[in-house]
């Protein structure tokens, strides 16, 4: 039985090489003009330090900064993957989490003023999202006053402004991530950058003395990846999606369901550089990241003209998106699980993001912080595609559709 219309999954994969696997012979690049194209696509200046794993960058950056402090508090967004949490503690920080602005994915200055007056941070960690934080300047004021690092998480919002200043200029330090559903991708890797001269000198010593990633290291995730392309190839999915979505709307429950997720320590796999094969892939596809990100501003604005009164954050305007990586498209409805599900019937293909309160998950229930809005925020989102599949006609369609749910069933 064929779909009358043609499912768009949510997330794609940006087509990997996998020869590049297998890839051991000597790169002849340069590296200076490697790290200076990137740095260009990145909108940085400081030079950048290539890792095996974007997350161990959180890790390194943490550790080094925090060697110069007594007071261990980190401020970090929980609204993230759990194992972003787990690099501040194996850092040697202790998370205190903090709070998003009402429906917004913008970091509260109320509840940032009364953190550092209550636990005085060493360090902030500043997550951009699909839309930079709007308030990264005064956020950075707050920091300089206070006397605290603050770190970009970029790892999906890789370059960009906020109020007409570039993501990752104002800071001391950066992380950018390579992963298989980013801009940039391979099946792992990442970078960091580090405003100190010092901090950057001693990362970098100690990268340089890691192996590099093999094989095996990747071989996991190269798999998983393949399976998620094979699954996800148009016809294949058309033709099961069918019989998916009516399994998915009989079973689905409205209780909330975390991913599993157990603390541990980081594996031999945090600790290397990235292989040659990724270099080389990560080489061949700087030329297109631009426009990989210039097609998701225009989907996104798409989405902005018919559904500019749900967006998120709730005062997002053009300017914001056209600066911003548009990495998805979040809208807020009270009603979201059940126009998801009439979506689904409808064969249009929404969801959650990958991020989750980790509040929520046992590990952390005990870290101090109130996440209210953060809550009620993954309550209330759907996500919209804007990866390169998703046309202009397709965005329009969703988007007729979705109000018209609105409008006669909720």
């Amino acid at each position: 039985m064929l779909l009358q219309q043609k499912i768009i999954p949510k997330q794609v994969i940006n087509p990997i090489n996998y020869k590049n696997l297998f890839f051991k012979k000597h790169l002849k690049f340069s590296y200076a003009n490697f790290n200076s194209k990137l740095k260009n696509i990145l909108g940085i200046r400081d030079d950048i330090i290539l890792i095996g794993r974007a997350r161990t960058g959180i890790y390194l950056l943490i550790k080094h900064y925090l060697r110069e402090t007594k007071n261990k508090i980190v401020l970090v967004s929980p609204f993230t993957i759990p194992d972003i949490i787990n690099m501040v503690i194996c850092a040697g920080g202790e998370p205190v989490f903090i709070d998003f602005e009402k429906k917004s994915t913008n970091v509260s200055l109320s509840n940032l003023l009364e953190l550092i007056k209550i636990k005085q941070p060493s360090i902030l960690l500043l997550t951009h999202y699909s839309i930079n934080d709007f308030n990264y300047k005064e956020i950075y004021k707050l920091c300089l006053k206070n006397n605290i690092v603050l770190i970009e998480d970029s790892a999906i919002s890789f370059a960009g402004t906020s109020g007409k200043v570039n993501i990752n200029s104002l800071s001391n330090g950066s992380i950018f991530s390579f992963s298989s559903f980013k801009f940039i991708n391979y099946f792992y890797g990442g970078a960091l950058r580090s405003k100190d001269p010092s901090i950057f000198k001693n990362i970098s010593k100690e990268v340089n003395g890691w192996e590099r990633m093999s094989f095996f290291n990747y071989v996991n995730k190269a798999l998983r990846t393949l399976l998620y392309n094979i699954f996800f190839y148009d016809k294949l999915y058309n033709y099961l999606t069918i019989y998916i979505i009516r399994l998915y709307i009989f079973f689905r429950k409205e209780k909330k369901k975390y991913t599993n997720f157990d603390i541990s320590s980081m594996d031999g796999s945090y600790f290397k550089r990235p292989s040659l094969g990724c270099i080389r892939e990560l080489f061949y596809k700087l030329d297109n990241a631009n426009l990989a990100q210039e097609r998701r501003r225009r989907i996104s604005l798409i989405y902005f003209k018919y559904l500019r009164k749900y967006s998120i954050p709730i005062n997002v305007t053009k300017e914001r998106i056209l600066n911003s990586s548009c990495y998805n498209y979040l809208i807020y409805l009270d009603n979201s699980e059940k126009i998801k599900k009439k979506l689904l019937e409808s064969n249009f293909d929404v969801g959650k993001i990958f991020y989750e309160n980790c509040h929520d998950y046992k590990f952390f229930r005990n870290i101090y912080g109130e996440t209210r809005n953060i809550s009620d925020l993954i309550d209330n989102l759907i996500v919209l595609p804007t990866h390169y599949k998703v046309t202009q006609d397709y965005a329009k369609r969703l988007c007729l559709k979705l109000l018209s749910i609105i409008k006669n069933d909720c």
